[in-house]
């Protein structure tokens, strides 16, 4: 099952752009972000990024779920809405 808390992280690390970057926004440390993005691309089968020296740029395979992890953002921005009306 994906945790819901690694794909916060990788929606950080996609909008800052890397992995230090999205750890200073955060205010958490970057190892804890580089263990969360190795365990959701272990848990997912994918490579998400290309890391280097200092860098970490998202793969074709990251960028596709990029923006599957933003349609389902956007769905739940949706569900919030729905229950507001409800209300």
């Amino acid at each position: 099952m994906i945790n819901p808390a690694h794909l916060d992280l990788f929606r950080a690390v996609m909008r800052h752009g890397g992995m230090t970057r999205a750890a200073a926004m955060l205010g958490i440390g970057q190892p804890h972000v580089s263990r969360a993005m190795a365990q959701l691309e272990a848990e997912l089968g994918l490579t998400l990024f290309l890391r280097g020296h200092g860098s970490a740029l998202p793969t074709p395979e990251g960028e596709a779920f990029a923006r599957e992890v933003e349609g389902t953002y956007a769905g739940l921005e949706h569900l919030r809405q729905a229950a507001r009306e409800i209300r």
